[in-house]
Parts: C-alpha cells; sequence; structure tokens
C-alpha cells in the first residue's frame, strides 16, 4: 500500500525541511527581528511592517529551540529603541510637514494623527509608553515627540522604558505561544494545530480590519465562514497524510476496492469524459476566456479574483504533490504519472465552480432559478471528485482535500481582493458585482 512507501520519505523531507529552518533563523532570524523592529518605529512606513507580529514569532520559535529567547528580546528592543529615535529624529527635522504631504499614500487618516498629538500636549510621558503599545500610535508617537520639541532625555528615559517592556512582553507572548502550540499539537497534530492558527488569525484580521476601515459587507461573513471551515478540514487531511496511522486509511482502501470490484465499460468511458472535459487545463482555458470578456467590459473586480485564485490555487496544488508525493493507487484505470496528493481536477473544479457561483448566482432574481444554477455547479464538482475516485487514480481522500484546499483558496482570495480594493479606495470595495 501506498502508506508503507509514504512515511520513510515524508520523515526525510521534514528533517531536511526543519534543519533548513533552524539554519536560515539562526543565521539571520536575530538580524530580522532587530530590522522589522526598526522599520515599524518609522513614520509612515511603519504603518505597513508586521514588526510586532514578528517579534512575537520570535518568541515562538525561540519556545522550540530554534533561537535564544534572550537575544530575541535583546534584539527586539535594540530594534525599537533605535526606530524610535530615528522617528524622533525626523520629526525634529521635518515637522509635520513630512506626514501631511504623504499620509495619503499610507492610507493614514488625519484624525489618528491628532489623537496622538493630543495624548502627547497633554502627558507626554505617558502617551510614549502607552503608544508603543498601540499598533497607530506606535507609528507616529517619537515622530511626534520630535516635531513638538520634547527634550531628548524626556524622551529617551519613556521611550527606553516602553521599548524594553513591549518587547520583553512580546517575546513572552510568543514563548507562552509555543508552549501551547507543543501541547495542543501533541494531542490533535502538527498540521492540525497550524490549520487552528491559520483560521483564527484570519478571523482576527477580519475583524481588526472590519473594526477600523468597514471594508467587508454582511454577507461577506459567510464567505469567512467557509473560508476558516475548509481551511481546517484541509489541514486534517495533511495532519492524516503524515502520521503513522492515518484515519482514513480504512475508507480509502475500502473505497478503492469497490470501485475496482464493479468496473463498468460504460462508466469508464464516462467518468473519462468528465475527467477530461473538466480537466485543470480545460477549465483555465475557460477562465481565461472569462477574464478576457471582463477585461474587455472592465469589470475588474472580477477579473483580479480570477487571477488571483486559478493560477495560484492550482500552482499550490501542484507543489502539495511534489512536497507529500503520495503514490497513487496501483490500479487506476487510466495512466497517471504524478502524485495523488491533493487531487488538482477537485482543487480546480472546486475553486473554479465556487468563483462561478460566486460571481452570477447574484445575478440571477428568480430564487428558484438561482438555488438550481447553484445546485448544477456543485454538481458538476462531485462528478469531477467522483469521476477520479471510480477511475481509481486517486484515493478518497485526495480528492477531500482537493475540494476543501479548492474551497478555502477561492473564499481567501474574494476576501483578500475586497481588503486590498478597500485599501486602494480608502473605503469599503466598490460594488461591481
Amino acid at each position: 500500500m501506498w502508506y508503507a512507501y509514504q512515511i520513510p520519505s515524508m520523515a526525510h523531507l521534514f528533517s531536511i525541511v526543519i534543519l533548513h529552518l533552524q539554519d536560515i533563523l539562526r543565521g539571520g532570524g536575530y538580524w530580522l527581528i532587530g530590522l522589522v523592529s526598526v522599520l515599524e518605529a518609522l513614520p509612515l512606513v511603519g504603518t505597513i511592517i508586521p514588526g510586532h507580529t514578528i517579534v512575537i514569532f520570535g518568541g515562538f520559535f525561540a519556545h522550540l529551540g530554534f533561537l535564544n529567547v534572550y537575544l530575541v528580546a535583546f534584539w527586539a528592543t535594540v530594534g525599537a529603541i533605535g526606530g524610535d529615535v530615528i522617528g524622533y529624529a525626523l520629526g525634529r527635522k521635518y515637522g509635520m510637514k513630512l506626514v501631511t504631504d504623504w499620509s495619503q499614500y499610507f492610507l493614514i487618516k488625519q484624525q489618528n494623527i491628532d489623537k496622538a498629538r493630543e495624548a502627547l500636549n497633554n502627558h507626554s510621558g505617558k502617551a510614549i509608553l502607552l503608544g508603543r503599545f498601540n499598533p497607530i500610535a506606535r507609528v507616529f508617537m517619537p515622530f511626534l515627540a520630535g516635531a513638538s520639541g520634547m527634550g531628548i532625555k524626556r524622551f529617551w528615559i519613556f521611550d527606553s522604558i516602553a521599548a524594553i517592556i513591549w518587547a520583553v512582553s512580546s517575546v513572552a507572548l510568543g514563548y507562552l505561544f509555543g508552549a501551547s502550540y507543543q501541547l495542543i499539537a501533541h494531542v490533535i497534530g502538527k498540521f492540525t494545530t497550524v490549520g487552528i492558527i491559520l483560521a483564527i488569525l484570519i478571523v482576527a484580521s477580519y475583524y481588526f480590519i472590519n473594526k477600523r476601515r468597514h471594508i467587508f459587507k454582511k454577507h461577506d461573513f459567510h464567505i469567512l465562514i467557509t473560508c476558516i471551515i475548509s481551511l481546517y478540514f484541509f489541514f486534517k487531511t495533511v495532519q492524516d497524510v503524515v502520521v503513522l496511522h492515518p484515519f482514513m486509511v480504512d475508507f480509502d482502501v475500502a473505497v478503492n476496492l469497490l470501485m475496482s470490484n464493479h468496473v463498468v465499460p460504460f462508466f469508464v468511458t464516462l467518468a473519462a469524459i468528465i475527467s477530461n472535459v473538466l480537466s485543470p487545463a480545460t477549465l483555465g482555458l475557460i477562465a481565461i476566456g472569462i477574464a478576457a470578456w471582463w477585461i474587455y467590459k472592465k469589470h475588474w473586480h472580477n477579473v483580479y479574483i480570477f487571477l488571483a485564485a486559478y493560477p495560484t490555487g492550482l500552482l499550490f496544488g501542484y507543489l502539495f504533490k511534489i512536497v507529500f508525493a503520495r503514490p497513487r493507487p496501483v490500479d487506476g484505470l487510466i495512466p497517471e504519472l504524478s502524485f495523488s496528493f491533493p487531487s488538482t481536477h477537485a482543487l480546480a473544479a472546486t475553486l473554479f465552480f465556487t468563483l462561478i457561483v460566486y460571481f452570477f448566482a447574484h445575478r440571477m432574481k428568480s430564487l428558484y432559478t438561482r438555488e438550481l444554477f447553484i445546485l448544477g455547479n456543485v454538481v458538476l464538482v462531485v462528478l469531477v471528485c467522483a469521476s477520479r475516485v471510480y477511475l481509481n487514480v486517486h484515493w478518497f481522500s485526495d480528492v477531500i482535500a482537493g475540494m476543501m484546499f479548492g474551497l478555502f483558496w477561492a473564499t481567501f482570495s474574494i476576501l483578500t481582493i475586497r481588503y486590498l480594493e478597500g485599501l486602494t479606495r480608502g473605503r469599503g470595495a466598490k460594488k461591481i458585482r
């Protein structure tokens, strides 16, 4: 069976990945932490640098043994102070003109700057301390301190205290997160835990973005739910691929034997036709045609989502095949040379028809017509998945993984494009659909 050959190759693969990860982190991890801590503290630029997140992950990797926790805290502190000093110096030299001239290009609201200035004028020391823990104020407070003429000694004292507390607490948070990760991963598996963590990050990002910018609409919440559920189940199937005793092995084998014992020439031909007509390449050509029409009609929202979702989703699917290297069933009814996990036919069909539903279902005024249209697209996805299993070129869990990743990537792409459109317009995404 494929499981007998899979485990050694996967163990070897992940040992190589972990080895290189350790080398990369130990060689450049401290410099990266220091650099992003500097950049995040700079006016304007700091609004787009995820320095705080990287420092927290530094603590996380420190608990896993890849980094030294004390060096992580040291470089985070040095970087934070260095960035604040640069911001202070820029404020002394250029004043508010630098921010007012460039704020529009970095999507900075004037009201946030005004609040930071007010806090600094009323309680300068307290503003420096508390501002370090506010993602918006952290970018402007040192700059505003310099622009307002705050004394360098007073700034040094409060800023150094704030930077040390910020760095130590951030690293400690990541370190505790690493401890929780190892505990949970021991119970439910590392990949399942990664899936849960990513789902939590997506939900938190959605909430944070919508609270600040109100980009997403009410119906986008249903897209978010679909996104995180499909992400979880995809990582659940990935976890099943890499463990020694997969929970779906019996079901995979049972379905494979069932298909082998019920081979009917007519259904084999039908399955092969479905598999070829609705292949990733064919759907890709159709997608190009649809995208070309939308470009002609200047429906850029739809074009961006299709371009962001379909080719990149397929690319991930082929990369997963190489990484996991799961052999196909030996009794396939048509020749297939690539690896088995996940099914790119299932991934492409789910991705394509999910987007088709998203683009066109809302245009149908009749509820009956809309529901029938959605059902028809679901049936096409099921037919593609069933054809791959019936032809014995995939295990059942392969098509489940392909469907789950296709659904995740489609919904994630929709939310991402909505977010980027909201940023570029400075408001919610324009209703192009």
